[in-house]
């Protein structure tokens, strides 16, 4: 199976976003780009694509950012390609 960059680069957010089902607490994409230095802007356009499959949510603000909705033991990697490479 053929890996896209897009599909790579979305498990890694994935995968900072893992902690965040259960402790309720948003992460910010800024301190997931640094961390693994990946590309604010693309991070961002992954996090919408998530958003819009309603896999994570968003919230503005102080302590805003994003989180898992769905719980990452009920997530299948087929899931996430099929967000990122249709």
């Amino acid at each position: 199976m053929y890996i896209s960059r897009k599909t790579d680069y979305g498990l890694i957010l994935m995968g900072a976003l893992k902690d965040t089902f259960a402790s309720g607490r948003f992460k910010s994409l800024r301190s997931i780009a640094t961390q693994y230095r990946l590309p604010y802007a693309y991070i961002e356009k992954l996090a919408k694509a998530l958003k819009q499959s309603s896999i994570v949510e968003s919230h503005m603000g102080k302590d805003g950012g994003y989180r898992l909705v769905k719980n990452p033991r009920d997530t299948t990697l087929q899931d996430i390609v099929d967000v990122f490479q249709g």
